[in-house]
């Protein structure tokens, strides 16, 4: 089933450049039994991608074999070093930062996974500056079934550059930029009376901070609390040199 459904997303893709160049490396005949079974049948089946074309997957490239070994075991390696699970904990996050079950197999141009879980052969995003651990599909299967059918129905789409895109999230995404960008400039010049703090208002003046909750004036303060400053050392330098004379 795996390989039916990797050359279908293959067709729908790299096919339809007319590039002769192969997208897919031959599949790998040295797969750790460690891995979930469906990932040592994809690698047996293609030993990930050329990392020169555009991704295979929803904004991941498909990772070679090798390279999924490496970062499987550097984040086993971070995970004790750095002792996630007791700062997931101490934190109270919902997912784990990373569980020694996920195996990954898609990787970004950001450094984020695209990981499989073994106990429960879900495929998980891993994004690297984030604690959501958004679930994919419920199998590789099925993420690999979404991704076709994305493209059948047109709500996904393939660039030959870049590889397959949701065209319609990133506009969500845009917008909603656009939106937070054109609130910040609406509250630019706004003060928020009711929850200024008016001791840390004197403190944050006294140290030549930002005053929080005045908007863009928070800066003028700022550069005028500094000018002032300047100025009196300036003063109480010329008054020490001059009365010192």
């Amino acid at each position: 089933m795996l390989k039916k459904l990797l050359q279908q997303l293959y067709e729908l893709t790299w096919k339809t450049t007319g590039n002769t160049n192969e997208l897919l490396n031959p599949g790998s005949q040295t797969i750790s039994k460690k891995f979930p079974s469906q990932l040592q049948k994809l690698y047996s089946i293609a030993d990930g991608q050329n990392e020169e074309f555009p991704s295979l997957f929803l904004y991941y490239s498909f990772m070679p074999f090798a390279d999924a070994i490496r970062d499987k075991e550097m984040m086993d390696e971070l995970a004790i070093q750095e002792k996630w699970d007791e700062m997931a904990e101490k934190e109270g996050l919902e997912d784990p930062w990373w569980d020694k079950d996920w195996y990954p197999f898609g990787l970004n141009s950001v450094g984020d996974l695209l990981v499989l879980d073994k106990k429960t052969g879900k495929v998980l995003e891993f994004i690297h500056d984030s604690p959501e651990r958004e679930e994919q599909a419920e199998s590789l299967e099925t993420y690999l079934e979404n991704l076709i059918q994305g493209l059948e129905s047109e709500e996904l789409y393939f660039d030959p550059e870049l590889g397959i895109r949701d065209l319609k999230a990133e506009e969500r995404t845009q917008l909603a930029i656009d939106a937070s960008i054109e609130a910040r400039r609406k509250n630019r010049w706004r003060i928020d009376w009711a929850n200024i703090n008016w001791k840390q208002f004197w403190f944050e003046v006294l140290t030549w901070e930002r005053p929080e909750g005045f908007g863009f004036y928070g800066r003028i303060i700022q550069a005028f609390t500094f000018a002032v400053g300047v100025a009196l050392i300036f003063l109480f330098k010329w008054l020490y040199a001059h009365f010192k004379g």
